[in-house]
């Protein structure tokens, strides 16, 4: 009686005990289906995440010798801040030639137009001189009329006619001269004026040439000093002072960490809901789960990672296996976050979209612009060619002499 009474404890407790633990399945089987109904069925997440963003390359326009290094891997610049300083003897030198040359050609030009109104001048003369022996043969056919009417009559002699008619002749034969010098001044004038009629001295084409040649000289001496493009870091920079360099060649990068992005690779089964404008909650292993980014989905790439692969698969050659394919999604961040908490390329994220329906607008997130850093340097050279024009036009000595010895060396 008294095993029956101890059973009888024993198997309340396990009904107790085996109640409770069904009790806390239960909560938890509960909690597991509420959480996924109210959260996990929208949301996705992957730890396959990376930090991107642009790697703007820096090469020059022209070539030359590097002669000094300015900056060096990891240090920050800003727009505009010059990077490699190019040897600029060679430059200089086709620059002062170059303005040499453009004080000769302005000099030509104005020859050319004096020498213009010089052969007006001419012309008009020569004009002149046609009127007056017009004149003159007019006088001697008159005379000559007078003569022979009166000769008639006897009341001239024939020595008098003899010579009104050779002064007829004479004069005659000074204009048709005379014509002949009209026809072939104007003809010179006409040949010269076609040099320069319609434009003035400055813009003659022949000046317009040796101030495009002078421009390039004044540019490609400016672009001796390579400047960086964008605000950013200074990476993998691949160039030593004495080192010679071709345009074109890449000499370091910049990126500009205040613009990156993150590329979320999701598994293609995942990306049912998501879309363009939906938030996204991100870690990064750097500062781990303390700190959270706030982003929103800027885009989905156009193709899996395999189909933009250097060798994609060939899924028909026979020996095909399904591989879970994953598509690159672009997320912004925001600038904020992304200041108080900078990130590096290629560091590691993970990414969890909310993919409740919403209202969310696609945004079009602009690239990263960058200047060429040698913005001022065509304005520059077109204030110098002025300066230097009105100079030689209004013919200053002592900038004749400099331009002398100039072009002499």
């Amino acid at each position: 009686m008294n095993s029956e009474t101890t059973d009888q404890p024993k198997s309340s407790f396990r009904r107790r005990a085996l109640s409770i633990l069904g009790l806390v399945v239960l909560v938890i089987v509960g909690t597991i289906v509420a959480r996924w109904f109210l959260h996990g069925r929208f949301h996705v997440e992957t730890d396959d995440a990376t930090v991107a963003g642009d790697i703007v390359s820096v090469t020059p326009q022209v070539s030359g010798t590097v002669a000094k290094i300015l900056v060096e891997d990891t240090m920050a610049v800003t727009a505009g801040d010059p990077l490699v300083q190019f040897d600029v003897t060679d430059m200089r030198i086709n620059r002062e030639r170059a303005e040499a040359e453009f004080v000769r050609t302005v000099r030509e030009v104005r020859s050319l137009y004096a020498q213009t109104a010089s052969l007006a001048a001419d012309a008009a003369s020569a004009r002149a001189d046609l009127d007056v022996a017009h004149i003159d043969q007019e006088h001697a056919r008159a005379d000559l009329s007078r003569r022979q009417a009166a000769s008639t009559d006897g009341g001239v002699m024939g020595e008098e006619l003899a010579h009104a008619e050779e002064a007829s002749k004479a004069t005659a034969a000074r204009a048709l001269a005379a014509a002949r010098r009209a026809e072939s001044a104007n003809q010179r004038y006409i040949a010269q004026a076609a040099m320069t009629n319609g434009v003035d001295a400055s813009h003659h084409p022949r000046v317009l040439t040796a101030a495009s040649v002078l421009r390039q000289g004044i540019i490609n001496e400016g672009r001796a000093t390579i400047r960086a493009p964008i605000d950013g870091q200074v990476a993998r920079r691949a160039v030593t002072v004495g080192s010679y360099v071709a345009p074109g060649t890449p000499i370091m990068a910049i990126v500009p960490l205040s613009a990156v992005w993150v590329d979320a690779n999701f598994k293609e089964a995942q990306l049912r809901n998501v879309r363009v404008g939906q938030p996204v909650e991100l870690t990064a292993d750097l500062y781990g789960s303390a700190v959270k980014y706030r982003g929103r989905v800027a885009g989905l790439d156009a193709g899996t990672g395999s189909a933009f692969a250097l060798l994609p698969a060939q899924n028909a050659t026979g020996n095909w296996i399904k591989v879970v394919q994953r598509v690159p999604v672009r997320v912004d961040l925001d600038a904020k976050e992304l200041a108080e908490h900078p990130l590096r390329v290629g560091l590691s994220m993970v990414a969890d979209v909310d993919t409740h329906p919403s209202d969310a607008k696609a945004t079009v997130t602009a690239p990263a612009t960058a200047s060429s850093g040698y913005e001022g340097l065509e304005a520059e050279a077109d204030a110098r060619i002025a300066a230097l024009l009105h100079e030689v036009m209004s013919g200053d000595s002592h900038v004749t002499k400099r331009h002398h010895e100039a072009s002499t060396r």
